[in-house]
């Protein structure tokens, strides 16, 4: 059962394909900034002899990142450690 003609087949394909490619893109962006987040926080952090400056680091990118993937992604995740 078709429930597209040919011609909307290629539309909703070049969609998914279009989607696809900038959620791939949202993604790949989010980790090279939480990445560059957490040196330049651990740097300061250690420049200023903070102690536990990695751990530190890296709960300041949870909270930088917590916005665009929402709460319920990490109050699950971390609710089963």
């Amino acid at each position: 059962m078709n429930l597209f003609t040919p011609a909307a087949k290629e539309k909703i394909e070049l969609v998914n394909t279009q989607l696809s490619r900038a959620t791939i893109g949202f993604f790949r962006v989010q980790f090279i900034l939480s990445l560059l987040t957490y040196i330049l926080a651990w740097i300061g952090l250690s420049i200023l002899n903070v102690q536990y400056a990695l751990v530190l680091s890296l709960l300041i990118v949870i909270v930088d990142i917590l916005p665009y993937f929402g709460y319920r992604f990490f109050h699950c995740s971390m609710g089963s450690i």
